[in-house]
């Protein structure tokens, strides 16, 4: 009985230890393939041109005569909306009357409204004139005999808010019809009269602030109809400020090939002036659909904005808000991004997709390298901060990595925040860490299921990775350790325009007594092979501070300083006056110099060289750079860094 116990023992025992294995060398295959099948992008971490902001117009339909915006006004400034376009204007909002005389009146009481709403959000507004009202035509999308009326009730339009001693609204945007190759399957000939008596009726305009008219807002781009239209306009040499047309793709690669036809067509005519290019309904699918309440929705939208780019001018998402259900549902497939008020206005998830948008910052960065899969764009601020947006593509199921890389990315410490925008997080309350890098490739990783998006923002709290005492007595008051056993203090400076620059920050050096050195306080060169740059050199005579640009000419200040004891420095360069001066203390010298203005280059290093060849070896603290008394750093180095 003793020995079988023993032998079943040693069974399970194996056998445990074989599933063990197998279970482990399973782990490390899922790990390995998830490994390969990861997704990821590299950016260069230098700005490139300025982000267009396409997509921060908006649109919203007629579902409702009672104000639509009005109850959305907190959720929907939040989206910073620069345009809302509405249409139905003459059909929904009885402005034209006409009599048994045939004598015409105005009322524009309902809509100046819903006018009222787009101006209090900070918008202008984006009106589609249309359709006919009942006083035109006996249907909304019938031609009538004539455009006599028609071109009266659109002056009207234009005076009313265009005009300085009526509404007196700036820039707004005027166009004619909606989709016209459906709503009247207007050909390209009938459509061009429309157009053309419109344009005739804002020619009349008295005393207006400066507004844009243009067209057709198709509904999707047909080739030979716009062709056609534009011809037209182009032999009448007709006034056109925006071509418009509306883009109902799944695939965001489709509406980007529209942009392309048209602008290749448009390029082809002899338009007057330089027409916008405006996508002014734009979506996943123009159907009733659960897609617009889903996350694909929100995925589509920032892969769409990714991919188009600075193609085109204006992107206008429809629409902002659900109207009423008539079955009372909460979700219905309806376009909005948010649901209808009688449901508490809730955020669908491409309205969060908008607000992730509007945190990228000013400047583009460039992609090195993109795996398939993913669609992402990149910017940052020129200086410090970036913000990169993510968007999964459903090409498959399952939870995969991601990585994002950035490259050359100066040292220091870094805050990061992700955000998830799927069904399993806040997608407003992001995950935090804080980064300690000291140079070479930086790559964050996370996980994202298909159709998730993400906003990744990081920030550089301090260029410095070892901190020593400050100024002050204080225990929370730190300054930055300069030595060669740390990466250098660097910033990356984002000016063409430098007619002068001040650097300055306190100093408490670090050295023996007996030290005989050169020591690199700040460098900076240019494209031009020139280089701003500051040194204390210690020999024989004592310490010597050198400024100079290069140029030949340096000022040279005696430093009677003590060790370990804090000292106040600034360089000050004026290519107006030609001028360098450079400060220690209570000390104060200038030299003229000649040749080239100066400039500094891509990077600024503080207390090293280019090479960190040489450093400085002590502290800085309460450092100030500023460019055309611009300030664009201040850093006194408080953060502590994290122990991560």
């Amino acid at each position: 009985m003793s020995n079988l116990k023993k032998i079943l023992t040693l069974v399970f025992f194996l056998s445990t230890t074989l599933l063990m294995l197998t279970f482990l060398a399973q782990k490390k295959m899922v790990v390995k393939k998830a490994q390969e099948a990861s997704l990821g992008v590299s950016f260069g971490t230098l700005p490139q041109e300025p982000i267009s902001r396409i997509w921060n117009n908006f649109v919203q339909g007629g579902e409702e005569k009672t104000p639509m915006l009005k109850p959305a006004e907190n959720e929907i400034r939040k989206l910073q909306p620069r345009l809302i376009r509405i249409d139905h204007l003459f059909d929904s909002y009885e402005i034209l009357q006409k009599d048994s005389s045939g004598t015409l009146s105005f009322n524009f009481s309902d809509l100046d409204r819903r006018v009222e709403e787009i101006v209090g959000l900070g918008a202008t507004p984006f009106l589609s004139l249309s359709y006919f009202p009942s006083a035109i035509s006996p249907e909304m999308t019938k031609f009538p005999d004539s455009l006599q009326d028609w071109q009266a009730l659109v002056e009207k339009t234009i005076q009313r808010y265009s005009g300085k001693t009526e509404k007196n609204l700036l820039n707004v945007y005027y166009e004619v019809w909606n989709e016209p190759d459906l709503f009247g399957a207007m050909s390209p000939e009938v459509y061009f009269s429309l157009y053309q008596s419109s344009l005739q009726a804002s020619q009349n305009c008295q005393n207006c602030q400066v507004f844009k008219i243009g067209g057709p807002a198709i509904a999707t781009v047909k080739k030979d109809w716009l062709d056609n239209f534009l011809d037209q306009v182009s032999q009448k040499k007709l006034r056109i400020d925006f071509i418009s047309w509306h883009s109902y793709q799944k695939n965001p690669l489709k509406t980007t090939s529209e942009i392309e036809v048209v602008k290749s067509m448009v390029e082809s005519k002899n338009l007057a002036g330089h027409p916008e290019l405006i996508i002014s309904e734009w979506g996943s699918t123009p159907e009733v659909s659960p897609i617009h309440d889903s996350y694909f929705d929100s995925s589509h939208s920032v892969s769409t904005v990714v991919v188009i780019g600075n193609r085109i001018d204006k992107l206008f998402s429809f629409e902002l808000k659900d109207g009423p259900s008539p079955e009372g549902k909460q979700f219905w497939g309806r376009w909005g991004m948010l649901t209808h008020q009688d449901f508490g206005l809730t955020p669908k998830p491409r309205y969060y997709s908008f607000l992730y948008l509007n945190k990228l910052l000013d400047f583009r960065l460039n992609p090195l390298s993109s795996t398939p899969g993913i669609w992402t764009i990149g910017s940052t601020d020129g200086k410090e901060s970036y913000s990169i947006i993510t968007s999964r593509i459903a090409d498959e199921e399952g939870i995969k990595p991601v990585q994002i890389k950035l490259l050359r990315l100066l040292p220091g410490i870094y805050t990061s925040n992700i955000y998830f925008l799927d069904s399993s997080h806040q997608p407003l309350l992001p995950q935090t860490n804080t980064i300690s890098f000291n140079g070479g490739e930086f790559a964050l990783p996370f996980l994202a299921s298909p159709n998730e998006v993400n906003l990744i923002e990081l920030v550089r709290t301090s260029p410095a990775l070892i901190k020593a005492g400050g100024r002050s007595p204080d225990p929370n008051d730190f300054s930055a350790k300069i030595t060669s056993f740390v990466p250098p203090l660097v910033f990356f400076i984002n000016s063409e325009k430098q007619n002068t620059g001040k650097v300055s920050f306190w100093f408490k050096p670090s050295w023996g007594a007996n030290d005989k050195a050169v020591y690199a306080l700040l460098e900076s060169k240019n494209d031009k092979g020139g280089a701003l740059s500051a040194w204390i050199e210690k020999d024989e005579t004592g310490q010597n501070l050198h400024f100079g640009a290069g140029t030949g000419q340096e000022v040279v200040l005696k430093l009677p300083w003590q060790e370990n004891m804090w000292h106040y420095l600034s360089f000050i360069f004026d290519n107006q006056k030609k001028l360098l001066t450079a400060k220690a203390d209570y000390q104060e010298a200038f030299v003229q110099f000649s040749g080239e203005p100066v400039l500094l280059g891509k990077n600024l290093y503080l207390g090293s060289s280019a090479q960190s060849d040489r450093f400085a070896e002590g502290a800085i603290d309460d450092l100030t750079i500023s460019l055309d008394n611009q300030v664009l750093y201040q850093k006194n180095f408080d953060q502590e860094p994290s122990t991560d």
